[in-house]
């Protein structure tokens, strides 16, 4: 295996480069990558994917750790079988120290399950991509220069319109862990709204097909949750503004078997 660490703040006086570099340069191949200025995420990951030389690649964020079994059972995996995307298991580690496996029921990677986060992939370590079949050159990118969050859900989505085919495998073993803190971006609700939509909308310029009737679907939805977390709206105001968004969230969501991954992680998590 090779490890490229990016290195996003080459003025951060401190953290010890070298007392990281010493530790890793006997358990594998690693290449450090100094930006010269702060470029952010998303440019920063496809610039370690441009000097990677291996076929398969994940992203591993600063909240994210892996089983001891994870790379034994990865290079199993991709030895046996040529797949586009692998989605593994995981399990989400809370602030209460509680743990919830993040799938109980098999996830799809489609273009609903991912647009309508019914396969809500937390972090882009979970997924393992195939760089044969997958292109590169700019996978990750923000498409707000106002709010972050969504980089790696706009890539998930790139590879669903983008490549026929594809396929998929879920790997049910639990090899990967993701810690919440304070700082998870994830808890700006309305920050993570707005570039939700943004994604949606930069994808919508680009579709004529079945694809943006999804989009525009996708979009309505995600402005009923913004009126829903946001705005506070009462059931009684969503419902007559979002009549069939409000019944299928209170009601007819709980039918959708993918969506009970969350629904119980999250009645773990208290």
């Amino acid at each position: 295996m090779e490890i490229i660490l990016v290195i996003d703040s080459p003025n951060d006086n401190s953290f010890d480069f070298n007392q990281l570099k010493n530790y890793y340069e006997n358990k594998g191949n690693l290449k450090i990558l100094f930006n010269e200025k702060n470029i952010g995420v998303a440019k920063s990951r496809n610039l370690g994917l441009l000097n990677s030389t291996k076929n398969h690649f994940t992203i591993l964020d600063q909240d994210d750790f892996v089983d001891i079994n994870y790379f034994k059972t990865i290079e199993n995996e991709i030895n046996n079988s040529n797949e586009d995307i692998y989605l593994l298991n995981g399990k989400y580690i809370f602030v209460n120290q509680k743990s919830a496996k993040m799938f109980y029921f098999s996830p799809k990677f489609t273009i609903k399950s991912i647009l309508m986060q019914y396969t809500n992939i937390i972090s882009p370590g979970l997924v393992i991509f195939n760089k044969k079949n997958i292109e590169i050159d700019n996978l990750f990118f923000e498409t707000s220069p106002y709010y972050r969050g969504c980089d790696d859900w706009a890539a998930y989505i790139n590879i669903i319109l983008n490549v026929k085919n594809l396929k998929f495998k879920f790997i049910n073993k639990v090899l990967f862990y993701y810690r919440f803190h304070e700082n998870n971006y994830g808890n700006n609700i309305k920050g993570m709204i707005y570039s939700t939509l943004s994604v949606i909308d930069y994808f919508s310029k680009q579709q004529t097909n079945n694809s943006l009737k999804v989009l525009k679907n996708a979009r309505s939805r995600y402005y009923f949750l913004y009126l829903l977390k946001v705005k506070k709206h009462s059931l009684l105001k969503l419902f007559q503004y979002y009549p069939m968004y409000t019944f299928e969230h209170y009601f007819t969501s709980f039918f959708n078997i993918e969506r009970f991954n969350s629904v119980i992680a999250k009645l773990t998590k208290r």
